[in-house]
Protein backbone atom coordinates (compact mmCIF):
# COMPACT_ATOMS: atom_id res chain seq x y z
CA UNK A 1 0.00 0.00 0.00
CA UNK A 2 1.19 3.48 -0.83
CA UNK A 3 2.09 6.24 1.81
CA UNK A 4 0.07 8.70 1.58
CA UNK A 5 2.81 10.98 3.01
CA UNK A 6 5.19 10.05 0.11
CA UNK A 7 3.06 10.86 -2.56
CA UNK A 8 3.91 14.43 -4.81
CA UNK A 9 1.30 16.39 -5.21
CA UNK A 10 1.06 17.52 -8.65
CA UNK A 11 3.49 20.62 -10.30
CA UNK A 12 1.64 23.69 -10.05
CA UNK A 13 -1.28 22.63 -8.07
CA UNK A 14 -2.31 26.31 -6.15
CA UNK A 15 -2.65 27.31 -9.89
CA UNK A 16 -4.34 23.76 -10.77
CA UNK A 17 -6.94 24.22 -7.64
CA UNK A 18 -7.71 28.44 -9.28
CA UNK A 19 -8.49 26.68 -12.86
CA UNK A 20 -10.82 24.18 -11.02
CA UNK A 21 -12.48 27.43 -10.18
CA UNK A 22 -13.50 28.10 -13.71
CA UNK A 23 -16.95 26.41 -15.41
CA UNK A 24 -15.81 22.71 -17.23
CA UNK A 25 -17.13 24.49 -20.63
CA UNK A 26 -14.02 26.89 -20.44
CA UNK A 27 -12.61 26.93 -23.90
CA UNK A 28 -8.60 25.42 -23.26
CA UNK A 29 -9.08 24.42 -19.91
CA UNK A 30 -8.41 21.24 -20.00
CA UNK A 31 -5.54 21.13 -22.61
CA UNK A 32 -3.89 23.66 -19.95
CA UNK A 33 -4.13 21.22 -17.70
CA UNK A 34 -2.49 18.31 -19.81
CA UNK A 35 0.03 20.84 -21.16
CA UNK A 36 0.75 21.36 -17.84
CA UNK A 37 0.77 17.68 -16.52
CA UNK A 38 2.25 16.30 -19.94
CA UNK A 39 5.99 15.51 -17.92
CA UNK A 40 4.05 13.85 -14.55
CA UNK A 41 4.87 10.23 -14.27
CA UNK A 42 4.82 8.25 -11.62
CA UNK A 43 2.15 8.76 -8.28
CA UNK A 44 0.70 12.17 -7.45
CA UNK A 45 -1.72 13.20 -5.56
CA UNK A 46 -4.25 15.79 -7.17
CA UNK A 47 -5.30 18.64 -5.27
CA UNK A 48 -9.02 19.86 -5.01
CA UNK A 49 -10.47 23.00 -3.89
CA UNK A 50 -12.18 22.65 -0.72
CA UNK A 51 -11.82 19.06 -0.51
CA UNK A 52 -9.66 15.99 -0.04
CA UNK A 53 -6.72 15.17 -2.43
CA UNK A 54 -6.64 11.91 -4.88
CA UNK A 55 -4.26 10.03 -5.63
CA UNK A 56 -3.50 8.51 -9.25
CA UNK A 57 -0.37 6.11 -10.66
CA UNK A 58 0.29 8.89 -13.25
CA UNK A 59 -1.10 12.20 -13.71
CA UNK A 60 -0.83 12.00 -18.35
CA UNK A 61 -3.81 9.97 -18.01
CA UNK A 62 -7.61 10.90 -18.83
CA UNK A 63 -9.02 10.41 -15.36
CA UNK A 64 -6.25 12.49 -13.75
CA UNK A 65 -5.99 15.58 -15.85
CA UNK A 66 -9.99 15.87 -15.80
CA UNK A 67 -9.98 15.76 -12.08
CA UNK A 68 -6.65 17.92 -12.02
CA UNK A 69 -8.69 20.53 -14.39
CA UNK A 70 -12.44 20.05 -13.02
CA UNK A 71 -12.13 18.58 -9.49
CA UNK A 72 -14.34 15.82 -10.78
CA UNK A 73 -14.65 13.25 -13.45
CA UNK A 74 -17.74 12.58 -15.87
CA UNK A 75 -19.88 14.32 -13.37
CA UNK A 76 -22.79 13.97 -15.08
CA UNK A 77 -22.73 10.15 -14.82
CA UNK A 78 -22.03 10.85 -11.18
CA UNK A 79 -25.10 12.64 -10.54
CA UNK A 80 -26.99 10.43 -12.72
CA UNK A 81 -26.12 7.76 -10.57
CA UNK A 82 -26.26 9.45 -7.32
CA UNK A 83 -30.04 10.06 -8.97
CA UNK A 84 -30.55 6.27 -9.24
CA UNK A 85 -29.50 5.50 -5.68
CA UNK A 86 -31.43 8.87 -3.56
CA UNK A 87 -34.19 6.56 -1.99
CA UNK A 88 -30.88 4.24 -0.53
CA UNK A 89 -29.95 1.07 -1.75
CA UNK A 90 -26.88 -0.49 -2.27
CA UNK A 91 -24.19 0.12 -5.37
CA UNK A 92 -21.84 -2.06 -7.40
CA UNK A 93 -19.42 -0.66 -9.67
CA UNK A 94 -17.97 -3.44 -11.53
CA UNK A 95 -14.28 -1.88 -12.79
CA UNK A 96 -14.34 0.60 -10.22
CA UNK A 97 -11.07 1.66 -11.52
CA UNK A 98 -9.26 4.55 -8.48
CA UNK A 99 -12.63 5.32 -7.15
CA UNK A 100 -13.00 8.75 -9.38
CA UNK A 101 -17.16 7.62 -10.12
CA UNK A 102 -17.73 5.75 -6.94
CA UNK A 103 -16.30 8.11 -4.60
CA UNK A 104 -18.32 11.06 -5.40
CA UNK A 105 -21.39 8.79 -5.83
CA UNK A 106 -21.20 7.57 -2.49
CA UNK A 107 -19.86 10.55 -0.54
CA UNK A 108 -22.29 11.77 2.02
CA UNK A 109 -25.08 9.17 1.03
CA UNK A 110 -25.91 6.20 3.27
CA UNK A 111 -25.19 4.18 -0.01
CA UNK A 112 -23.12 0.89 0.71
CA UNK A 113 -21.19 -0.19 -2.38
CA UNK A 114 -19.61 -3.36 -3.64
CA UNK A 115 -16.36 -2.54 -5.48
CA UNK A 116 -14.89 -4.55 -8.05
CA UNK A 117 -11.08 -3.57 -9.54
CA UNK A 118 -9.35 -6.65 -10.75
CA UNK A 119 -5.35 -4.97 -10.68
CA UNK A 120 -4.00 -5.12 -7.45
CA UNK A 121 -1.69 -2.10 -8.10
CA UNK A 122 -5.07 -0.11 -9.01
CA UNK A 123 -7.28 -1.33 -5.96
CA UNK A 124 -4.16 -0.06 -3.84
CA UNK A 125 -5.66 3.26 -4.92
CA UNK A 126 -8.68 2.63 -4.88
CA UNK A 127 -8.38 1.66 -0.67
CA UNK A 128 -6.25 4.93 -0.38
CA UNK A 129 -8.77 7.21 -2.25
CA UNK A 130 -11.37 5.67 -0.22
CA UNK A 131 -9.63 6.32 2.58
CA UNK A 132 -8.52 9.46 1.98
CA UNK A 133 -12.70 10.85 1.44
CA UNK A 134 -13.51 9.02 4.80
CA UNK A 135 -15.56 6.50 3.28
CA UNK A 136 -15.25 2.96 5.08
CA UNK A 137 -18.17 1.15 4.32
CA UNK A 138 -17.65 -0.38 1.16
CA UNK A 139 -16.39 -3.89 0.19
CA UNK A 140 -13.35 -4.00 -2.59
CA UNK A 141 -13.19 -7.36 -4.70
CA UNK A 142 -9.96 -7.71 -6.51
CA UNK A 143 -12.01 -10.18 -9.09
CA UNK A 144 -12.40 -9.72 -12.79
CA UNK A 145 -15.93 -9.98 -13.59
CA UNK A 146 -17.15 -12.64 -16.22
CA UNK A 147 -18.89 -15.07 -17.53
CA UNK A 148 -17.56 -18.00 -15.40
CA UNK A 149 -15.40 -18.63 -12.37
CA UNK A 150 -12.00 -19.34 -13.59
CA UNK A 151 -8.65 -19.17 -10.88
CA UNK A 152 -6.55 -17.23 -14.08
CA UNK A 153 -7.79 -15.50 -16.88
CA UNK A 154 -5.30 -13.72 -18.87
CA UNK A 155 -5.13 -10.13 -18.38
CA UNK A 156 -3.07 -7.08 -20.22
CA UNK A 157 -2.28 -4.24 -18.07
CA UNK A 158 -2.18 -0.68 -19.42
CA UNK A 159 1.26 1.22 -18.88
CA UNK A 160 0.87 3.60 -16.47
CA UNK A 161 -0.26 6.68 -18.55
CA UNK A 162 -3.28 5.13 -19.49
CA UNK A 163 -3.97 3.45 -15.99
CA UNK A 164 -7.96 2.68 -16.21
CA UNK A 165 -7.38 0.39 -19.90
CA UNK A 166 -6.49 -2.61 -19.08
CA UNK A 167 -8.21 -5.63 -20.61
CA UNK A 168 -8.73 -9.63 -20.91
CA UNK A 169 -8.11 -8.31 -24.96
CA UNK A 170 -4.67 -9.10 -25.68
CA UNK A 171 -2.78 -4.97 -26.52
CA UNK A 172 0.29 -3.03 -25.84
CA UNK A 173 2.82 -5.44 -27.10
CA UNK A 174 3.23 -6.99 -23.62
CA UNK A 175 2.80 -10.58 -22.37
CA UNK A 176 -0.59 -10.71 -20.27
CA UNK A 177 -0.44 -11.83 -16.16
CA UNK A 178 -3.17 -13.81 -14.78
CA UNK A 179 -6.27 -13.02 -12.54
CA UNK A 180 -9.17 -15.05 -10.89
CA UNK A 181 -12.54 -14.45 -12.47
CA UNK A 182 -15.66 -15.10 -10.64
CA UNK A 183 -19.53 -14.28 -11.61
CA UNK A 184 -21.48 -10.87 -10.86
CA UNK A 185 -23.76 -13.60 -9.53
CA UNK A 186 -21.13 -14.98 -7.01
CA UNK A 187 -20.12 -12.18 -5.38
CA UNK A 188 -23.71 -10.67 -5.04
CA UNK A 189 -24.46 -14.13 -3.32
CA UNK A 190 -21.21 -14.17 -1.10
CA UNK A 191 -21.60 -10.49 0.18
CA UNK A 192 -25.49 -11.16 0.62
CA UNK A 193 -25.74 -7.58 -0.91
CA UNK A 194 -29.28 -6.43 -0.19
CA UNK A 195 -31.46 -3.86 -2.29
CA UNK A 196 -28.87 -3.29 -4.87
CA UNK A 197 -29.98 -0.85 -7.08
CA UNK A 198 -27.42 0.88 -9.76
CA UNK A 199 -24.82 -1.26 -11.42
CA UNK A 200 -22.00 0.67 -13.50
CA UNK A 201 -20.02 -1.85 -15.59
CA UNK A 202 -16.92 -0.16 -17.57
CA UNK A 203 -14.42 -2.89 -18.29
CA UNK A 204 -13.06 -2.25 -21.81
CA UNK A 205 -15.09 -4.37 -24.01
CA UNK A 206 -15.84 -7.56 -21.71
CA UNK A 207 -19.31 -5.89 -20.21
CA UNK A 208 -21.58 -8.59 -22.28
CA UNK A 209 -19.38 -11.31 -20.18
CA UNK A 210 -20.21 -9.76 -16.78
CA UNK A 211 -23.71 -10.13 -17.42
CA UNK A 212 -23.63 -13.05 -18.85
CA UNK A 213 -22.81 -14.04 -15.70
CA UNK A 214 -25.35 -12.12 -13.50
CA UNK A 215 -28.74 -14.06 -14.83
CA UNK A 216 -29.49 -14.34 -11.03
CA UNK A 217 -28.22 -10.62 -9.92
CA UNK A 218 -31.40 -8.57 -11.59
CA UNK A 219 -33.90 -6.88 -9.72
CA UNK A 220 -37.20 -5.26 -10.44
CA UNK A 221 -35.66 -1.87 -9.54
CA UNK A 222 -32.35 -2.35 -10.63
CA UNK A 223 -30.52 -0.19 -13.43
CA UNK A 224 -27.42 -0.46 -15.09
CA UNK A 225 -24.82 2.58 -16.65
CA UNK A 226 -22.71 1.05 -19.48
CA UNK A 227 -19.54 2.08 -21.22
CA UNK A 228 -20.17 3.48 -24.34
CA UNK A 229 -17.72 0.31 -25.75
CA UNK A 230 -20.23 -2.31 -24.48
CA UNK A 231 -22.06 -2.10 -27.53
CA UNK A 232 -19.61 -2.07 -30.19
CA UNK A 233 -20.56 -3.95 -33.19
CA UNK A 234 -17.76 -6.38 -32.30
CA UNK A 235 -19.07 -7.47 -29.36
CA UNK A 236 -22.67 -8.82 -30.73
CA UNK A 237 -25.63 -8.65 -28.43
CA UNK A 238 -25.59 -8.24 -24.59
CA UNK A 239 -26.55 -11.09 -22.70
CA UNK A 240 -29.92 -11.75 -22.31
CA UNK A 241 -30.41 -11.10 -18.55
CA UNK A 242 -29.88 -7.29 -19.49
CA UNK A 243 -33.04 -7.33 -21.40
CA UNK A 244 -34.85 -7.45 -18.09
CA UNK A 245 -32.87 -4.48 -16.67
CA UNK A 246 -33.56 -0.89 -16.68
CA UNK A 247 -30.15 0.31 -18.52
CA UNK A 248 -28.80 3.77 -19.23
CA UNK A 249 -26.07 3.30 -22.42
CA UNK A 250 -23.23 6.43 -22.30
Amino acid sequence: MLDPNLVPLTPHAGFLKLLQLLPPWVPGKVRLARRILRDCAGPVAIASRGGPRFFVPDARESIAISMAANASYEPENVRLLRSWLKDGGEFIDVGANIGSIAIPVLKGSNTRALLIEALPSIADYLRLNLREHGISDSIICQYLCGEREDAAVPFWEAPEMVFGQGSRGAQYHSNPSTLPMVTLDALVERHALGAVRAIKVDVEGYEREVFEGAAQSAVESLRVWLAAHAYSDSLGPLSPALTTWNHHEV
